[in-house]
C-alpha cells in the first residue's frame, strides 16, 4: 500500500509540480527588430516595441529611452529624429511621439504597401524558389493590410490613386502630397481626382 501511495504522490507531483521547487526553464532571449527608416518595417517594430517596452510598467523612462535609441538605426543618420533628442527619461515621451508622428503615418504605409504589392515581380522562370517568393510577399503584404484593419474602399481608393501616381509627372504628385501634409483631412481617390 505504501508503494502505491508512493507511486500516486509522483505523478501527482508530475503534474502538478511543487511550487517551492518549481524549475524554470531558459528561455532564448527575445531580441528587439531593428527599425531602420524603412516604412515597410514600421509596423512588426512598433507593435514588438510596444509590447516588449513601451507598456512595461517594469522599465523607466530612461530604460525605455536607452531601447529606443539602441534599436532605431536610421541612415543616414541626419534623418535620425531621435538624435534631436537629450538622453534623458523626460525626453523618451516626447521622442517616441516624435518617431511615431514621423513613421506612423496611415496614408503612407498604405501608400507603400500597395505601391509594392502592385510592383511584386512575378515567378517568370516557373521556380518554386521564385513562386515561393512571391506568394511570402504577398501574404505578408495582406498581413499588413489585415493589421492594419484596411476597408475595401481605402485599398480601391490606394490602388487608383497608386496607379495614376506611376503615371503621372513626380513634380505634380510632389505638389499633391505638400497639399496633402498641409491639410488636416486626408482626401479620397475623387479629391485626388479633383
Amino acid at each position: 500500500k505504501k508503494e502505491q501511495e508512493r507511486r500516486l504522490e509522483v505523478k501527482v507531483n508530475a503534474i502538478q509540480p511543487s511550487t517551492s521547487s518549481t524549475r524554470r526553464v531558459k528561455l532564448p532571449e527575445i531580441k528587439l527588430p531593428e527599425f531602420n527608416g524603412e516604412f515597410s518595417n514600421w509596423i512588426s517594430f512598433k507593435d514588438t516595441y510596444i509590447s516588449l517596452i513601451h507598456s512595461n510598467p517594469m522599465y523607466s523612462d530612461i530604460d525605455k529611452f536607452h531601447y529606443l535609441k539602441s534599436s532605431v538605426n536610421i541612415q543616414p543618420e541626419s534623418q535620425n529624429i531621435l538624435k534631436n533628442y537629450q538622453f534623458s527619461g523626460n525626453n523618451y515621451k516626447s521622442a517616441w511621439e516624435a518617431l511615431c508622428r514621423r513613421f506612423d503615418d496611415r496614408r503612407v504605409l498604405l501608400m507603400q504597401y500597395t505601391n509594392s504589392l502592385m510592383t511584386i515581380s512575378g515567378p517568370f522562370d516557373g521556380s518554386l524558389s521564385e513562386a515561393r517568393r512571391f506568394l511570402d510577399t504577398y501574404i505578408s503584404h495582406r498581413a499588413a493590410f489585415n493589421l492594419m484593419k484596411v476597408t475595401t474602399e481605402e485599398l480601391l481608393d490606394m490602388i487608383f490613386e497608386q496607379f495614376v501616381r506611376n503615371h503621372f509627372d513626380k513634380n505634380l504628385m510632389r505638389e499633391w502630397d505638400i497639399h496633402i501634409d498641409s491639410s488636416d483631412e486626408k482626401p479620397a481617390f475623387c479629391k485626388f481626382m479633383d
